[in-house]
C-alpha cells in the first residue's frame, strides 16, 4: 500500500507530535509496550530532556536542537521517547532508538538451514566480533529458536557473509534448535559507558522520524 509524499509527511508529524521528551536507557531492551521496560536511567542529575522537531521534509523529520542528557555512572544503549518529563504508567512512553548514530547499523539475516552450523547468512553485513545486537522477527513470523527479542547477543566468528551469535562476549555460539521462519532483522547496539556521572549528547538531526519507506 504505497503512499504519496503528502501522506508520508503527515505520518512524520503525527509521530513527532507525540514525542516531546527524550530519555536514556541502559542495555535492557526498552520494549514496545505501553510502558518502557525497567532500565531507564535514574538518580543523580538525570532527567528527560525536552525534544523539539524541525519541519518535515521529504518524508523525514529530525530533532531541531542538540540534546544533553545527564546520567549517573552506568552503561547506556538507547534513547527513549516520551510525551512527559516524568512517569511511566502507560500513557507516557512512545518508543526508543538505539544509540550510536551511523555505527548503529542494521540489516536482515537468514539462518543456515543446517541448524548444527549455528550460523547466519547476511552478505556484506560489516559486523565484527564483539559487536552487540538485538534480533527481531520479520513481521508475522517466529524467530529461530532459541533466539529471543530483548536478549543482548555478541557477534562471534564473523566472516564476510556469515556470523554467529553468543550470549557472552567471545563465548560459544548459540545452539539453534528450530528453524521456524529462518529470517530475522538485526540491530547493532552501540553502548556508551560512564564510570562516573556524565552527559549523553545527541546532535542536531541525529534523531529522525523516517516515513520514506511507508
Amino acid at each position: 500500500m504505497p503512499f504519496n509524499l503528502t501522506t508520508k509527511n503527515a505520518a512524520c508529524t503525527g509521530i513527532s507530535g507525540q514525542i516531546s521528551f527524550a530519555g536514556a536507557h541502559t542495555l535492557v531492551d526498552p520494549g514496545l509496550g505501553t510502558t518502557a521496560n525497567a532500565g531507564e536511567a535514574s538518580g543523580g542529575s538525570y532527567a528527560r530532556q525536552g525534544l523539539a522537531w524541525a519541519s518535515v521534509t521529504g518524508g523525514t523529520q529530525a530533532n531541531s536542537g542538540a540534546l544533553t542528557i545527564p546520567v549517573p555512572a552506568g552503561t547506556y544503549g538507547f534513547i527513549t521517547f516520551w510525551n512527559a518529563a516524568t512517569l511511566n504508567t502507560g500513557t507516557q512512553y512512545m518508543g526508543y532508538s538505539p544509540m550510536g548514530g551511523a555505527a548503529a547499523i542494521k540489516g536482515y539475516a537468514t539462518v543456515d538451514p543446517t541448524l548444527a552450523n549455528n550460523q547466519f547468512f547476511a552478505p556484506g553485513h560489516t559486523l565484527v566480533n564483539t559487536n552487540t545486537l538485538f534480533v527481531y522477527p520479520e513481521f508475522g513470523t517466529t524467530l529461530t529458536a532459541p533466539l529471543a527479542t530483548g536478549t543482548l547477543y555478541y557477534v562471534i566468528n564473523s566472516a564476510t557473509n556469515t556470523f554467529q551469535l553468543s550470549t557472552t562476549s567471545g563465548g560459544s555460539a548459540v545452539a539453534l534448535t528450530t528453524l521456524n521462519s529462518g529470517l530475522f532483522y538485526w540491530q547493532r547496539i552501540v553502548s556508551e559507558v560512564f564510570n562516573a556521572a556524565g552527559n549523553i549528547t545527541v546532535a542536531i538531526g541525529a534523531l529522525v522520524v523516517d516515513a520514506t519507506s511507508v
